[in-house]
C-alpha cells in the first residue's frame, strides 16, 4: 500500500511542479527590436525601434512616423538531463542488468516578437504597439529503465509539453522636449499557459510475481490577463553621449482562469493474494492563473557618432516578489478502486495554491555597432537572462512537490547585419543563450525494497535564435509615390509623328 500512495502522489506533484517551475524563470529569454535585438537588448539610452516602447517608450519619439515589426524567424530551445533518474550508489541491491536513463529535451518555434506603428504630431508621437516579452515552449522525454537481470523491470517513462506565452497589446506616446525625449506605455497583456503530461511507469518482477502500474496523463489550460506600464526618458544626445532610464509599474491582475484535469490508472500485486485496481481522476475548473511582472528600473548609457560608431550599456533591476499563488482552484476529485482503504487514504476535494516566489534579478546588455560603409551596419552583444528562482531547498526538506524545480543562469550574445536604405531598414541577427544550472531530479534506492530521493542534478539549456526586422516610413513613401504620380501626370508626351510623312 505504501509504495502505491508513494507512485500515485509523486506523479502528482511532478506534474503541477512542472507547471510551477517553468512559468516565466526568467525576465529576458530573447532579445526583442531591430536595432536592439543586434545590439544584445540595449535600448534604454538611444533605442528607437519596435522593443522601445516595453524596454523605454521615450525612443519612439526620436524616430517619429514609423512602421516596424521584428519577428523570430527561428527559435530552437535544447535541454539536457541525462541524471535526471540514477540508482542510489549506497544501494545494497544494486540491480544486475544495469540502468538506462535518458532525459532530453528540445522545441523549434516560430513567433513575432515586436510590432510598431508611430504617428507624429509635431514634436508628440502616439502610436500602437504589439510585444512578445516572454515566451518559452519545450517538449521533454524522459526514459528510466531499470533491469534485474531479467529484463526491463523497472520503465518510468513520461512526455511533457509546455508553452508559455505573453502578448502585450496597448498605446505609446513619446514627446521629443529638445535635450530629450520622454514616453509613456500602456498595455493589456494576455499570457496562455498549457501543459501536456503523459507518463507510463510500470515496475515488476519476473521471479516474485509482482506488477505495478501506474499511467498518467495531465492536460493544464490557463490564461491571465494583465495590465502594465512603462514610463521612461532619454537624455542627450550631448558630445555624442545619451543616457536614459525607464521605470514599469508590477503587473495589475485583471482576469485569470485555469482548467486542469488528470487521471491515474494503477494496478498492483505486490501484495500477496492482493490485487489492487484504482481509477483517480482530478478536475480545476474555473480556477486562477497569475503571470507577473515585477517593478523594473532600466538605466542605461551609450555614445554614439551617427553612420559610424555607437555603443550602450544597459542595466535592468527587477525587484522581488513576495509569495503569491500564481494557480489557485478547487480541486474536484472522483476516485475508483477495489480497495476502500485506498480510497478512504487519498485527501477528499481539496483547494490547490501552487504558490510562486520571484527573486531579486539584475540583468546587464552590452552592445556595439559599427558600420562597414553609409549603409550596411554591423551590430554585436551581450546580454543575461538571471533566474528570479529562489535557491533550491535543502536536501533533508524536500518533497515530491520539488522535483522540476530548477535554478538556471542564462548568458547570451548576439550578431546582427543590416541595411539602412533612404524609406526602409532591415537587420538579419543571431542570437545564442546558453547556461548551466540545477534541477531537482529523482535517485532511487533499492536497499529495502524501492524509495526515492530528490537530489540536484546538472541541467544544461541553449537557445539558438534568428531574428529578422524590418522598418519602414509610410508617410515617406506615400511622399514619394504621390511625387511620381505626379511628375507622371505633368510629364510632357512628344508630338506624334505620323512616318508615312516624309519630311
Amino acid at each position: 500500500m505504501r509504495f502505491r500512495l508513494v507512485i500515485a502522489i509523486a506523479l502528482a506533484c511532478v506534474a503541477f511542479a512542472s507547471s510551477s517551475a517553468f512559468a516565466q524563470s526568467s525576465y529576458q529569454p530573447y532579445v526583442l527590436g531591430l536595432r536592439t535585438a543586434g545590439m544584445g537588448g540595449t535600448a534604454v539610452a538611444f533605442g528607437h525601434d519596435s522593443a522601445s516602447p516595453w524596454l523605454n517608450p521615450a525612443g519612439v519619439a526620436k524616430e517619429g512616423g514609423i512602421l516596424a515589426m521584428s519577428a523570430n524567424a527561428g527559435l530552437l530551445r535544447t535541454e539536457n538531463t541525462p541524471d535526471y533518474f540514477s540508482v542510489s550508489a549506497d544501494s545494497t541491491n544494486i540491480p544486475t542488468g544495469g540502468v538506462e536513463t535518458d532525459r532530453t529535451s528540445s522545441v523549434f518555434s516560430v513567433f513575432p516578437t515586436s510590432v510598431l506603428y508611430t504617428i507624429p504630431f509635431g514634436d508628440h508621437v502616439v502610436g500602437l504597439t504589439i510585444v512578445s516579452p516572454f515566451h518559452a515552449a519545450i517538449t521533454e522525454f524522459t526514459n528510466f529503465v531499470i533491469d534485474r537481470g531479467t529484463g526491463p523491470s523497472v520503465v518510468d517513462l513520461y512526455t511533457r509539453q509546455i508553452e508559455v506565452a505573453t502578448n502585450s497589446f496597448g498605446l505609446v506616446y513619446g514627446y521629443d522636449f529638445g535635450y530629450g525625449r520622454a514616453g509613456l506605455s500602456a498595455y493589456v497583456s494576455y499570457t496562455t499557459f498549457q501543459l501536456a503530461f503523459d507518463n507510463q511507469f510500470l515496475n515488476y518482477a519476473i521471479a516474485f510475481n509482482t506488477l505495478n502500474y501506474a499511467p498518467r496523463t495531465v492536460t493544464d489550460d490557463a490564461e491571465s490577463i494583465d495590465f502594465d506600464v512603462i514610463a521612461g526618458v532619454q537624455i542627450g544626445p550631448f558630445h555624442g553621449f545619451s543616457a536614459g532610464i525607464t521605470t514599469q509599474l508590477p503587473s495589475i491582475h485583471l482576469a485569470g482562469d485555469w482548467d486542469s484535469s488528470s487521471t491515474t490508472y494503477f494496478a498492483s500485486n505486490i501484495e500477496p493474494d492482493d490485487v489492487e485496481i484504482q481509477v483517480t481522476d482530478n478536475q480545476v475548473r474555473d480556477g486562477d492563473y497569475r503571470f507577473r511582472f515585477p517593478e523594473t528600473f532600466r538605466i542605461g548609457i551609450g555614445y554614439e557618432i551617427p553612420k559610424t560608431f555607437a555603443i550602450a550599456v544597459d542595466v535592468s533591476i527587477h525587484l522581488p516578489i513576495s509569495e503569491f499563488n500564481q494557480f489557485e482552484g478547487n480541486e474536484r476529485r472522483r476516485v475508483l478502486s477495489n480497495d476502500p482503504d485506498a480510497v478512504n487514504q487519498l485527501p477528499p476535494d481539496r483547494q490547490i495554491n501552487i504558490t510562486r516566489t520571484q527573486e531579486l534579478v539584475i540583468n546587464t546588455n552590452v552592445g556595439v555597432e559599427f558600420y562597414a560603409n553609409e549603409r550596411i551596419p554591423i551590430r554585436a552583444g551581450f546580454f543575461t537572462d538571471l533566474s528570479n528562482r529562489p535557491e533550491l531547498p535543502a536536501l533533508n526538506e524536500r518533497g515530491p512537490g520539488d522535483v522540476n524545480s530548477s535554478r538556471i543562469d542564462r548568458f547570451g550574445a548576439t550578431l546582427g547585419v543590416g541595411y539602412e536604405g533612404d524609406l526602409t531598414s532591415f537587420q538579419l541577427a543571431f542570437a545564442f543563450l546558453g547556461g548551466i544550472g540545477k534541477i531537482i531530479g529523482i535517485e532511487y534506492d533499492f536497499t529495502d525494497g524501492l524509495s526515492e530521493r530528490f537530489v540536484d542534478v546538472d541541467v544544461a539549456v541553449n537557445t539558438f535564435m534568428v531574428v529578422f526586422s524590418g522598418e519602414l516610413d509610410p508617410s515617406a513613401i506615400a511622399d514619394a509615390a504621390l511625387q511620381a504620380v505626379q511628375e507622371e501626370a505633368t510629364k510632357e508626351e512628344p508630338p506624334f509623328e505620323d512616318p508615312t510623312i516624309q519630311r
